[in-house]
């Protein structure tokens, strides 16, 4: 049963509210509204389609009757039904031939926005052919603008070709133009992501390639150190290091302490739209693209410290593809970011690959809150080393990456790993033998009390977030650092991550730990170090004659 309206209820009043929802009998009423409140046009439209498709008969009685402006009004409301109601194509297409602007120029939008795969009852109805049409007869520059806005959106081939056989009839329509340039830029897009494009990883250049590679702030050492000797690289910074590619692009994922790559081109230097321009069609550019795509060559924009350049974005594009028309910008569909950063007086952009499974860690089946990334776990095991003599601990195991990095590197006598945490020995578990790793020992124990005998080698990543007991963290470190100490063999080594590196330091001291050497590292959100102890030797007590 239909709750009863108030005395004083006013349609007028209760449309403006989002929640409205009209009774049928509303519908007469609410369209007398619409011919005389241009102001009440969006919360009468939203209110109508809640009524359904029990609308579009009285709409359509109504159209067939108005005159301006209420038939423009009614155009609007029209394209909207016809988001969900398929047969109203028809109307709407109607309408382009309608003498009053207004009116046209909402069924130009409203044809732009409904969905040319949409089906449904109805004639069907072209409505690619229906805007070429109306484009081809259209004398308004601002309609024509419209048009060419939703052929943009809708369009296809047939209006594409129009499209770039677009010349201004004055010099004063540098809006169409820009209009016309934009919807040709999406139409080229849309219809190339019917084709293919992937990253090819084992094509190798033609000749050696600039790359860069990424890394947690303190670990750019280490990473360079690891590339093989035909990359050339050098550290560039804490974070970053320079290197030529000359073999398949696979090659780059030997580096285990990266984060991520990507090819820098010339640095421009004038007007950020301009120099981006100049980048993005350079022969380097060119290169990087054709070298590594497998079908079309689809970028998008980005900038370095996240936000939107739209405008800039769309107008880069289009001049772009008037130099190199088989690079397209689709950042829904893109194989390669081009990242952007503006930095004393410089545009530098780096072209990153999208399209590309990285294999390095497929084995971390399981992750542990608070577990260490791999890429800290490779940079643990590389500083750590590998002796085919090594008893390995990693204390705190988590998800079990320091055994498995370690184990990457090289033979050892023995990988243990321990957790109090029972769900985290599981996913170690899985996670080693997703690697190939058999016969380690796990176990559910406390690192401040498990003993393995004639451990050589303790790598860990202490948990820094919920794995660890409430409470202050130094007493948890310094508990271990003593267990260490006594644990470890003469000439044993530690290396770890300390988030208290002044402390931990002091306390090794203590217990025989002698410093070899610390590296700052950021741990994403604040700083800890890397800290590498050896245990002295005692020496040898001579028996007493």
């Amino acid at each position: 049963m239909t709750a009863r309206r108030p005395a004083d209820f006013s349609l007028a009043h209760a449309v403006r509210s989002d929640s409205f929802t009209p009774r049928r009998s509303d519908l007469e009423p609410l369209l007398n509204l619409l011919a005389q409140d241009e102001s009440l046009e969006g919360p009468i439209e939203r209110a109508i389609s809640r009524v359904g498709p029990e609308s579009v008969p009285a709409v359509r009685a109504r159209l067939r009757e108005a005159t301006p402006p209420f038939k423009g009004r009614l155009a609007r409301l029209l394209g909207r039904l016809a988001v969900t109601d398929p047969s109203l194509r028809a109307d709407l297409a109607g309408l382009l031939v309608d003498s009053d602007p207004k009116t046209r120029r909402n069924a130009i939008i409203a044809l732009g926005k409904v969905p040319s795969s949409l089906g449904g009852a109805g004639p069907p109805v072209d409505v690619e052919a229906a805007l070429i049409a109306a484009w081809g007869r259209e004398t308004r520059e601002d309609l024509r603008r419209s048009i060419a806005d939703a052929l943009g959106k809708i369009g296809g081939a047939t209006a594409l070709e129009l499209l770039k056989r677009f010349e201004p009839r004055t010099p004063e329509t540098p809006g169409l133009a820009e209009v016309v340039g934009r919807a040709t830029t999406k139409l080229h897009r849309s219809l190339l992501r019917a084709s293919r494009s992937r990253i090819d990883p084992e094509r190798a250049p033609p000749s050696p390639v600039p790359i860069v590679f990424h890394c947690r702030s303190g670990l750019a050492p280490i990473l360079a150190d690891e590339l093989p000797p035909g990359f050339r690289a050098r550290v560039d910074g804490p974070d970053r290091v320079l290197a030529v590619l000359t073999g398949p692009l696979s090659e780059v994922f030997r580096a285990r302490t990266m984060l991520r790559f990507g090819f820098p081109l010339p640095a421009e230097r004038g007007e950020t739209g301009n120099a981006l321009v100049r980048a993005l069609t350079s022969e380097a550019a060119g290169r990087v693209f054709e070298t590594w795509t497998d079908g079309a060559i689809r970028y998008g924009i980005r900038w370095v410290g996240g936000g939107h350049q739209r405008a800039l974005a769309w107008s880069t594009a289009q001049r772009v593809a008037e130099k190199r028309p088989t690079f397209v910008n689709d950042p829904t569909r893109s194989t390669w970011d081009a990242v952007v950063e503006e930095a004393n007086g410089e545009v530098r952009v780096e072209l990153v690959p999208k399209a590309l499974d990285d294999p390095r860690f497929d084995y971390r089946l399981g992750q542990v809150a608070a577990a260490s990334h791999p890429t800290i776990a490779a940079a643990l095991a590389r500083i750590a080393g590998a002796r085919p003599d090594d008893v390995v601990w990693d204390p705190f195991v988590g998800s079990g990456l320091e055994l498995v990095e370690r184990a990457r590197l090289g033979r050892s006598r023995a990988l243990h790993g321990t957790d109090r945490d029972p769900k985290a020995i599981g996913v170690a578990r899985r996670n080693l033998a997703a690697a190939g790793i058999h016969g380690a020992r796990l176990a559910v124990a406390d690192a401040g009390e498990h003993e393995v005998p004639g451990v050589t080698l303790i790598i860990t990543n202490p948990p820094m977030g919920r794995r660890i007991d409430r409470g202050d963290v130094g007493p948890l470190l310094d508990r271990f650092i003593d267990h260490a100490g006594r644990s470890l063999v003469d000439g044993g080594r530690l290396v770890w991550v300390s988030p208290l590196p002044r402390r931990t330091i002091a306390r090794a001291r203590r217990v025989g730990l002698v410093l070899a050497s610390t590296r700052d590292i950021d741990m994403g959100g604040f700083t800890a170090q890397i800290q590498v102890f050896c245990k002295a030797k005692q020496p040898a007590t001579k028996p007493r004659s």
